[in-house]
């Protein structure tokens, strides 16, 4: 199965149906395991036969029993190295097997999650998310070794053993018959009875590793404000929540086994009665009594040991049922969609609507950008900046009406071809825990250093880079922890210029930037624009400067238009300076503001 299968589709059925799919990818090698299990049941039925005879022959000795008990004894160990022979190759086998089935599955899971739509990692914790993901390979890979393992070998065991019981007595056969499915009914009864407490005690762990997570990702805010022992406290109700729901799964199945206790003591005295009888009456042999005997505490070792795994079998299929609740096919991207082309860059709003939550972000939005038109964007917190480009930028598709880049509705191409052709600036300075060299490259896979480099350079962060002690190949800690606001802003900007796109757009792209390294960048990205569509958000008056139209947002709605030169006659525009002004008064303690934006200073 591949990333363009829809995974979600298996949670319609049985979570092992799901597994059956992966099975059938290596049916060779799970169909060896099964026999080598097969095999190995019948090696215990063996060591028992084989010491039947044995004492059958010491019993009632003979001239001819000496060799007879040697060649038993030759059988007896051909037996055991033959059963070491089966193990060691199944041992093999379930290595090159199962690692192949555990990873087929976790990459599936993840490239099919990978393809939902941003909307849907918005609504979940990542924590618990990864968690999921990586269950939903571990609990199939469980459940499988539990199945070949544990199921397989006990039921064949004890089917070859009741084969054996007929010759000997009809009752003892019938005991086996009524006590092993007995036992088997009563820890399937208190298995469903508890299943929903497996269910809450599954998702009570997913929950509690996404606490956790949640505070790793966010440990800066812990230790900025000293809440350490907070977090802790926090912590505490998620795990004995978990706790809790453990002891109640685990003392539910503790009563069941007090139930086939009882029903275990009337098997082993039904058959040591048999027996006794049938020895006193000689229609059971020593060898027989020896037989019977061993076969019946290994049955009986075997079958506990099964309902022990039955438990974990319950456990680790509630984990994996509650682990499918993360597909969603309602959320995947339609990546069957002919891919869009971009070669000019103009870009068309009819009649744009965006929602989220039944709240309007954006309304009736009705805009045309030429080709190589550079547009600033300004607006007050909540505007519908950020939608707006992120709607351009392919990031959120839930919108009404019509979006279209050179003539072409992006509502008919795929998500991802629009995405590769456009260079998008985040507000949020988004790294990945790798090095420099690394996160620079993500904008073109396929750049040389030397490109990488000279990205560097535009991006005015090459020169901090140098001074590093690894240089580019500086490990920079989860989402770029190890450098400064300013640095990591940089690295992005490095990573959307590498990126070389005919659309780029840039939002509070430099807001975590000093005055005059903000010029610098400034300058050479108004030099890269050249001949491309750009789209600038910021809240910075100067930002603006080479831009050929600036819109206003307000709630949702464009609500004025101007160019850098008549700034001053705009109301919004006016209102910006006098509050940039106010500022710079407050802070430089001067007599009057500079209202020339050529000039601006920014705060």
């Amino acid at each position: 199965m591949n990333a363009t299968n829809k995974l979600g589709d298996s949670c319609r059925f049985l979570p092992l149906w799901f597994i059956l799919k992966y099975i059938k990818k290596q049916k060779i090698f799970f169909s060896i395991l099964m026999m080598t299990a097969i095999i190995w049941s019948v090696n215990q039925i063996l060591f028992p036969l084989i010491l039947k005879y044995i004492v059958n022959s010491v019993s009632v000795f003979t001239s001819s029993s000496a060799m007879k008990i040697m060649i038993l004894l030759i059988g007896l160990a051909l037996a055991w190295i033959m059963t070491e022979v089966m193990i060691r190759m199944q041992g093999y086998i379930q290595v090159k097997a199962l690692s192949k089935f555990r990873n087929s599955i976790l990459s599936d899971v993840y490239k099919n999650v990978c393809n939902y739509r941003y909307s849907y990692f918005t609504q979940r914790s990542i924590g618990e998310l990864t968690s999921k993901i990586m269950d939903v390979s571990s609990s199939s890979e469980r459940l499988v070794q539990i199945f070949i393992f544990n199921f397989i070998p006990v039921v064949s065991t004890m089917f070859f053993a009741l084969i054996l019981s007929l010759g000997i007595s009809i009752i003892l056969s019938f005991a086996i018959l009524f006590w092993f499915p007995t036992h088997v009914l009563l820890t399937i009864i208190h298995i469903k009875s508890g299943a929903h407490l497996s269910r809450l005690h599954a998702a009570s762990q997913s929950k509690l590793s996404g606490k956790i997570t949640d505070t790793i990702l966010n440990i800066f805010n812990v230790k900025l404000f000293n809440r350490e022992n907070h977090e802790q406290e926090y912590f505490i109700p998620f795990m004995q929540s978990k706790l809790a729901l453990y002891k109640k799964a685990a003392f539910h199945y503790e009563k069941m086994k007090v139930f086939q206790s009882i029903n275990t003591g009337i098997f082993i005295m039904i058959v040591m009665f048999m027996l006794l009888y049938g020895l006193i009456h000689h229609f059971v042999t020593p060898g027989d009594f020896a037989l019977i005997s061993m076969l019946s505490f290994n049955m009986i070792g075997f079958v506990w040991y099964l309902s022990f795994q039955m438990t974990i079998f319950t456990k680790e299929y509630a984990i994996l049922s509650s682990s499918m609740s993360i597909f969603d096919d309602s959320k995947i991207e339609n990546i069957n969609l002919n891919d869009i082309k971009i070669t000019k860059g103009s870009i068309r709003f009819k009649n744009v609507d965006f929602k989220h939550k039944e709240i309007n972000i954006l309304k009736n939005l009705n805009i045309d950008i030429q080709l190589g038109e550079k547009i600033g964007i300004i607006g007050e917190s909540g505007s519908g900046k950020s939608t707006f480009v992120s709607l351009i930028a392919g990031i959120h598709n839930s919108f009404t009406g019509v979006i279209s880049i050179d003539n072409q509705n992006i509502g008919k191409f795929s998500a991802d071809s629009l995405r590769k052709q456009i260079a998008y600036i985040p507000q949020d300075s988004i790294l990945f825990s790798r090095t420099i060299m690394d996160n620079i490259r993500y904008g073109r896979l396929n750049a040389s250093d030397k490109e990488v480099k000279e990205a560097a350079k535009l991006a005015a962060c090459h020169e901090f880079i140098m001074e590093l002690e690894q240089g580019y190949d500086t490990k920079i800690g989860a989402d770029g922890v190890q450098l400064s606001g300013g640095q990591r802003q940089r690295i992005i900007i490095a990573r959307a210029i590498l990126k070389d796109s005919l659309i780029y757009i840039l939002d509070e792209a430099t807001s975590s930037l000093d005055t005059n390294t903000e010029k610098i960048v400034l300058k050479n990205l108004r030099n890269l624009f050249s001949n491309r569509t750009s789209i600038i958000v910021s809240h910075r008056l100067a930002a603006f400067e080479d831009t050929d139209r600036i819109f206003v947002f307000n709630k949702g709605s464009i609500t004025e238009t101007a160019v850098f030169k008549d700034l001053l006659t705009k109301t919004y525009f006016m209102n910006q300076s006098q509050q940039q002004a106010d500022h710079r008064l407050t802070m430089h303690n001067t007599a009057k503001a500079d209202h020339n934006f050529n000039r601006v200073e920014y705060v």
